[in-house]
């Protein structure tokens, strides 16, 4: 946002209360626009829905997905079912421990094959 690439910042879940810093940024004065929808469900295709959702109804072609270096590739997988602009992709890095990296890995495992045969839709 401070470089200026994109005008409306995007909070999935960020009122929630056990995520301070997303609390802060979707409460604080910004000098661009804070969306901090709450997903339905609180997914991460909850928030590709959502995403999408804020995209067609404010006109958006074009989004930057941020998200976490584990979660990247299911999390782009799921916003491109449900957005059909252009998307471009930021891998964060979160400081994690090694067990807490080996959990959300085995996380992404089981949700990435709900995500390709179960769930194949938006």
């Amino acid at each position: 946002m401070a470089d200026g690439l994109a005008s409306n910042l995007v909070i999935p879940n960020g009122t929630a209360p056990e995520w301070p810093a997303g609390n802060a940024a979707c409460r604080e004065d910004r000098p661009y626009a804070v969306f901090c929808p709450v997903p339905d469900p609180d997914t991460t295709q909850g928030e590709a829905r959502a995403i999408a959702g804020l995209a067609q109804t404010r006109g958006w072609s074009r989004v930057i997905l941020v998200t976490s270096t584990y979660q990247a590739t299911r999390a782009d997988l799921l916003l491109g079912r449900c957005f059909e602009g252009d998307i471009q992709r930021v891998r964060a890095h979160p400081g994690l421990s090694a067990f807490a990296w080996a959990q959300r890995v085995a996380h992404e495992l089981l949700a990435w094959t709900h995500a390709m045969t179960i769930e194949r839709g938006c």
